[in-house]
C-alpha cells in the first residue's frame, strides 16, 4: 500500500518534491544511503537521479516496501524489548 509521501518519494521529476522540508528530504536520502550535502534542489535532485536509476534497473517499485520496513523499524523498542530479543537468539 503506497502513501502519498511514497509516491511523492518515486517522483521521476522534482517538481512533486518541492513542498517538502530539507529535514523530510535528508531522512529520504539517509534512508537510500545518498549524499546528504547540498542545497534543496541539490537533495530533489539526487532523489530523482536515484529514482531514474532503480526505475531503469526495476527496483523502484521495491523500494516502498524497504521504505516501510526502514521508517517502522527505526521506532526503537524499548530496553525491555530489546533484552527479550537477545535472550530469545541465545536459545
Amino acid at each position: 500500500m503506497s502513501t502519498n509521501a511514497d509516491i511523492i518519494f518515486d517522483s521521476l521529476e522534482s517538481n512533486p518534491l518541492q513542498n517538502l522540508t530539507i529535514v523530510q528530504l535528508k531522512k529520504e536520502l539517509r534512508f537510500r544511503n545518498l549524499s546528504l550535502t547540498g542545497n534543496k534542489n541539490d537533495l530533489m535532485l539526487r532523489i530523482v537521479e536515484d529514482n531514474i536509476k532503480r526505475k531503469n534497473e526495476g527496483t523502484l517499485d521495491e523500494l516502498n516496501t524497504l521504505r516501510m520496513q526502514y521508517f517502522n523499524d527505526e521506532e526503537t523498542p524499548s530496553d525491555r524489548n530489546l533484552l527479550m530479543e537477545i535472550e530469545s537468539l541465545r536459545k
